[in-house]
């Protein structure tokens, strides 16, 4: 007979069915952060103390061996799992991102590996003796060398996991503080009984307290996991609640930390990092926390908030509160209301819109377009001020004053030189005067007046002047200016209903601005400045189109930053968006007039070089990638440089529409990539 147990291996029995049974329970909840690596350190517990049943009752050397590294199967893997509990229960996830996780289970696996193969070198036991004729056969392990750097490694851990514990005990609920206490008292119990057994100060000698302990262990977890709802923290039944609900649902437990939740809430809310489970509602929306910190410390409530996501995010956000107590955590519930929302901004925008266009007269209104309202501007102010010509100068946002539109100018032969000046607000006294003040001015007599800037291209008929500065709230966007060529033309009250005039005029510029500005931001990435996929492809049929009808040549160029992830991870977004805007710089001074670019989405561009052939195609895309590559960027922890890939397709029978044309060029890209990056390819 191979085995015969002895009466103390109904302790060790005990000890796993209860450790099962408590994992099994564990599991089968799965509701609070760390419950699945709680489950799966009751299992090493299980397998500890089952293979400790055979351990005891094994007659011979052999079987003692094969028994202990069954043991060390549970042992090896009962840390790291503990570890990785407190780290969730804790709140010390970002500890164990991807890849680092798995880093913890190198020693323990060489551990078992040693273990398995120890006849061959004897690191972990030197020797292994059962005492002849003793009462309980109980065998002596001398140990070997690697068996304390384990020893130590996994007190490590241990000791690493329950200080997290203990740091976090003061932010826990008074029932909370008291489930972790009887977690890190079992776990206390389980180290004395090891240390008893390590410093040989057992009872009997060779005799490891450690899995008898775990009876008393596992009746204390089983206990407390049936009768005090450990990790039973969501009472609300989850397939009503969540599974069918549209609206999104964040479950949090009394200390903020989600406990559970719907896909309707990450899908609503465009979350895109890791399981939330056990972070606090504050750490999963940290990049909207201006938005949101108002609702800290808040209960039984709805509101509706505004995220500043691209396109803007509306929500309907209900806060209710868990048990009669209002105290064992919150449901929120999370609407997405942005259609609605925008249809009333869209209103609301629409009548102030149309307010403000009843002040202007309906001839200034008349259009959107800048140039025009800017024609219609100076074919009206005559009515207001008769003169003998008359310019609109608007001030962009670096302060430069331009002439943007003129009238009355071509009988002085001045009109040509008049467009071309490009100056600063202070170079000219007059403009800079109505820009301080506010007010309209006059000048009766520029020949006699010494601040008059007579050197300025084009004005050296001018003998009477009146302007008005155009503000609209409070923001000055340019002048009307109004000449003669006869002295004291001009009279005071023009002046005032030059002014007046301006008023009016100020908002349908305005107006106008807005609408152009919006019109170049519906086909503009926002960041880099260049064209969105919308537009490209809608001016890329056009070009595709005119190429195949006169058989010109014309080329598509797909480009990706490589590893670009990288230097997001390593300098921050804001270093990766510097490095978009100087790939999109680098790229646009390198380009034809003719040509277009685009941002394609997150890292990839795409290009369109019409009447341009595959080779000259490359030779461009060729430039392009080595002037990316030879570019650098100073950030804080060090230079960033960043290479390409490059893929380059042609207009041909074959790939002869722009979904093919794509198709061709993202080839050639994926083909960029396996050749190593940093390089072009050309799909053939």
């Amino acid at each position: 007979m191979l085995f015969q147990f002895p009466i103390y291996s109904v302790v060790y029995t005990v000890a796993a069915v209860l450790a099962l049974i408590s994992a099994g329970t564990v599991l089968w909840r799965r509701a609070s952060p760390g419950s699945l690596p709680f489950a799966m350190s009751l299992i090493s517990l299980a397998i500890w103390s089952f293979a400790s049943i055979f351990e005891s009752g094994a007659l011979t050397i052999a079987g003692r061996h094969v028994s202990s590294v069954g043991q060390y199967i549970g042992i090896a893997s009962l840390s790291p799992f503990w570890l990785y509990f407190c780290a969730e229960y804790s709140g010390q996830n970002k500890v164990f991102e991807r890849p680092y996780r798995w880093l913890i289970w190198v020693i323990p696996l060489a551990t078992l590996i040693l273990a398995f193969t120890n006849n061959s070198h004897g690191l972990i036991w030197r020797e292994i003796i059962i005492p002849e004729n003793a009462a309980i056969p109980i065998a002596v392990y001398r140990h070997g060398p690697f068996f304390y750097v384990f020893t130590l490694y996994i007190y490590s851990l241990i000791f690493i996991g329950t200080f997290w514990l203990i740091r976090k005990l003061t932010t826990f609920s008074r029932e909370k503080r008291g489930q972790v206490a009887i977690l890190i008292a079992s776990v206390a119990i389980g180290l004395i009984a090891n240390i008893i057994y390590l410093s040989g100060l057992s009872p009997v000698d060779g005799f490891d307290l450690t899995p008898v302990s775990f009876v008393f262990i596992s009746l204390v977890l089983t206990w407390f996991i049936y009768r005090k709802q450990l990790f039973d923290l969501v009472p609300i039944a989850r397939g009503i609640l969540m599974d069918n609900m549209t609206d999104g649902v964040l479950v949090l437990d009394d200390d903020g930390r989600v406990v559970d939740f719907n896909q309707a809430v990450i899908d609503i809310t465009r979350y895109d990092g890791r399981s939330p489970v056990g972070l606090s509602i504050w750490e999963m929306y940290k990049d909207f926390l201006p938005q949101i910190s108002h609702l800290r410390d808040q209960t039984d409530i709805q509101v509706e908030l505004e995220l500043p996501t691209d396109p803007p995010l509306y929500l309907d956000v209900k806060i209710d509160s868990i048990g009669e107590k209002k105290d064992q955590g919150q449901v929120i519930t999370v609407r997405d209301v942005t259609s609605r929302k925008l249809i009333e901004i869209g209103e609301r925008d629409q009548r102030l819109f149309s307010e403000a266009l009843t002040e202007v007269t309906s001839l200034l209104n008349s259009s959107l377009n800048l140039d025009e309202v800017l024609d219609r501007i100076l074919e009206n102010v005559n009515l207001v001020v008769p003169h003998n010509a008359a310019n609109i100068a608007l001030v962009d946002k670096e302060g430069k004053l331009r002439f943007r539109r003129v009238k009355g100018y071509d009988k002085y032969g001045t009109k040509d030189i008049i467009l071309t000046i490009v100056t600063r607000l202070e170079d000219v006294p007059n403009l800079k005067h109505m820009a301080e003040t506010g007010s309209p001015s006059i000048n009766p007599d520029t020949w006699a007046d010494p601040d008059w800037q007579k050197d300025m291209p084009g004005a050296g008929w001018i003998r009477s002047y009146v302007g008005a500065p155009i503000i609209n709230k409070g923001v000055l966007l340019g002048f009307i200016n109004v000449d003669a060529e006869t002295p004291n033309f001009f009279k005071a009250d023009q002046m005032y209903r030059l002014q007046a005039f301006a008023n009016q005029a100020a908002v349908a510029i305005r107006n106008a601005q807005l609408y152009e500005e919006m019109q170049h931001l519906a086909i503009t990435d926002s960041l880099t400045g260049l064209y969105n996929r919308r537009y490209f492809f809608e001016f890329t049929e056009k070009e595709i189109s005119q190429s195949k009808r006169y058989m010109r040549d014309l080329s598509l160029i797909m480009m990706d930053i490589d590893h670009f992830k990288r230097v997001n991870d390593r300098f921050g977004h804001q270093i990766g968006d510097q490095v978009l805007k100087n790939v999109a710089d680098i790229c646009l001074s390198m380009l034809r007039k003719a040509d277009i670019m685009c941002r394609f989405g997150g890292e990839e561009f795409m290009l369109l070089l019409p009447e341009t052939g595959k080779e000259e195609a490359e030779s461009a895309a060729e430039r392009m990638c080595r002037a990316v590559a030879d570019a650098v960027i100073q950030a804080d922890s060090g230079e960033v440089k960043i290479t390409l890939s490059i893929g380059v397709a042609e207009l041909d029978k074959e790939q002869d529409t722009l979904d093919s044309l794509i198709f061709a060029a993202d080839n050639a890209l994926y083909r960029a990539k396996a050749a190593g990056r940093d390089c072009v390819r050309v799909f053939n």
